[in-house]
């Protein structure tokens, strides 16, 4: 019996040891993994973070960009206005729906040359701007414009482009294409 308890005992102290020599490797292990994990998903969430504050920093320049653009468009200097929408034009590329939307909305009741300028602007986005929403925006929105009104008083060039546009939505109806073609001739009467 005291051989018994004797073997029990070692059996004891031997598992004993093996508990703890696999408790020194193994805590070390979880703390690696809890400490990893931990590390991951606080990175995840700083790259989410930095990722939301990026995009709210890109829709505040672009509500900067449209604010100096309507403050430039409603100036009372036609030539500030004739540039702001050159500008525009140049950047058409680039254009968000609200920027296509401004630039529609001003093509509506700006005088026939800044009118024309604004279509231009329009036509560019409607055709190589990359976001697909910009342009179909764009696309719709030429054709719901209402026709250019030209007086003698205008300079001849005005006049021309005027009729060729206010012919191209004339016949945009039966032809949609027309109206682009039209709009990116206008450099011909320049």
């Amino acid at each position: 019996m005291a051989d018994i308890t004797k073997v029990e005992r070692t059996l004891k102290l031997d598992a004993e040891k093996v508990l703890d020599v696999i408790s020194k490797i193994i805590m070390p292990v979880l703390l690696l993994v809890l400490g990893t994990w931990f590390n991951y998903a606080n990175s995840s969430n700083q790259d989410k973070q930095r990722a939301q504050d990026q995009k709210i920093a890109e829709e505040q320049a672009k509500s900067v960009l449209v604010e100096s653009y309507i403050k430039h468009l409603t100036s009372s200097n036609p030539t500030e206005r004739q540039l702001a929408l050159q500008i525009m034009t140049l950047q058409s590329d680039q254009f968000d729906v609200s920027l296509v939307n401004l630039v529609s909305a001003y093509a509506a009741v700006a005088p026939p040359s800044e009118r024309i300028t604004a279509l231009e602007a329009l036509n560019h986005a409607s055709q190589h701007s990359k976001d697909t929403a910009v342009r179909a925006a764009a696309t719709r929105n030429i054709t719901t414009l209402p026709q250019i009104p030209v007086t003698d008083a205008d300079p001849v060039v005005i006049q021309q482009k005027a009729a060729a546009i206010n012919n191209a939505i004339d016949s945009f109806r039966s032809k949609p294409n027309i109206l682009n073609k039209a709009l990116d001739q206008l450099h011909l009467f320049k």
